[in-house]
Parts: C-alpha cells; structure tokens; sequence
C-alpha cells in the first residue's frame, strides 16, 4: 500500500556578525540574528512496493533505450549528411572534367553532325555543374 504524508516544517533565517547567510530548521544559535524565514512543506513517501519499483526500473530502461535511438539517428543522419555530400562533390569533380574534355574536343574541331550532340551533351553538363558545384 502506498501513501504520501505531507507535513510542515519552519525555516529560520540566521545571519552572522559577519553577514553570511544561512537557512536552518531550528532557530539560530548564540548571538546570530534570526528570523523565522517560512512555513515549508516537506512531503515524505512510503516506501514502494517492489511491483512499483519494477515499474520504475522500467521506465528508467525504456527512457535509456530512447535516448539510446536518439542518438543513433542523430549519428546516422549527420553520417548521411556526410557521405551525401562527399558524393555531391565527387560528382562535382567528374562534372567538371567531362565539361574540360568536352570542350577539348570541340576545340579540336568536329563534324556537322557532332555539333547538335556536343551542344546538347554541354549544356546537359552545365546544368549538372549548377546543381552539384554550387
């Protein structure tokens, strides 16, 4: 059976000839000026049953394991975070050099019929570049 009992205790201010302040429950000692600070409520519980502690142990288990998945996926996005952006530059890079060998080759020279393909392939690649470079 479980219970609470409230009960009232009074607080006693106590000040030092040397200023320090402090608060106790019972008035103050020697020539400490005191005051009766206020009516404190204490509340005293009864012991638990071991049913009701095995319900705490249990809360206590499943905040632990939260907290646990928590951090997991906060670990895990900053992780994806990581390689997602580490992929977008390495596609940066091979971006770039497949636009620098592009327009190599247009300098080069090329046919007739290259030229729509070799447009098409460059501005294909330039749209690709604003997405991942910048």
């Amino acid at each position: 059976m479980n219970f609470i009992v409230f009960l009232s205790a009074t607080i006693w201010q106590c000040i030092s000839a040397q200023g320090d302040v402090t608060f106790t429950d019972r008035p103050c000692p020697g020539n400490e000026q005191s005051s009766n600070a206020e009516q404190a409520p204490l509340i005293l519980l009864a012991p638990l049953s071991s049913h009701a502690m095995q319900r705490v142990a249990e809360i206590d288990r499943l905040a632990e394991q939260r907290q646990q998945a928590s951090k997991r996926k906060r670990v895990q996005a900053h992780r994806s975070k990581i390689k997602s952006e580490t992929a977008r530059r390495q596609g940066c890079e091979q971006t770039l050099v497949q636009l620098r060998k592009l327009r190599a080759r247009k300098r080069k020279g090329y046919s007739l019929a290259e030229a729509s393909d070799l447009a098409q392939k460059e501005t294909e690649l330039r749209q690709l570049r604003r997405q991942l470079c910048y």
